[in-house]
């Protein structure tokens, strides 16, 4: 959890953009491709590529899909200011997304397992993947929700918070 105070400490700076396409095939078959870009004020550079399918197994409420994800996550360098930064990040997971509505709250949550594997500073790292993320909305009126989202597990390129 020191992470977000060393980046804060160092004043790293991050300028990102983002391409995605999000593909429905069928009723129940979609398919998703990400990439990112980002500088960071310390000089260092990362890509990421991501593509995932999905299956809808229900389509009432809830709705309840299954899907697998590739990750590819690189960066220029290893810098040691305080944020995950490896060469030649992979990761594939197995996810289930759970989305539930009603007029005054809705639900999200997306468990996944898999396997993640990176070099940094040299080492390789070969792990099993696991988490999840979930949001909870409320609908407070036709053009305010309120949202509260957490995020889990051990996977290596999760969000860093502190």
């Amino acid at each position: 959890m020191t992470d977000t105070a060393e980046l804060m400490e160092d004043v790293i700076r991050v300028l990102s953009i983002n391409c995605f396409i999000n593909q429905s095939v069928t009723d129940r078959i979609s398919f998703y491709a990400n990439y990112n870009r980002r500088w960071y004020s310390d000089d260092n550079q990362a890509d990421s590529v991501q593509g995932s399918v999905r299956y809808k197994i229900n389509f009432g409420n809830p709705t309840v899909s299954l899907g697998y994800r590739v990750v590819y996550l690189d960066f220029k360098k290893q810098k040691r200011h305080g944020y995950f930064d490896p060469d030649d990040f992979w990761s594939n997971q197995l996810f289930l997304t759970i989305y539930y509505e009603n007029p005054k709250v809705y639900v999200y949550l997306e468990p996944f397992i898999g396997h993640q594997t990176f070099r940094r500073y040299g080492l390789w790292s070969y792990d099993r993947a696991y988490g999840g993320t979930g949001t909870l909305g409320i609908k407070l009126n036709e053009n305010l929700n309120f949202e509260m989202s957490i995020e889990g597990g051990n996977y290596a390129a999760g969000t860093t918070s502190g």
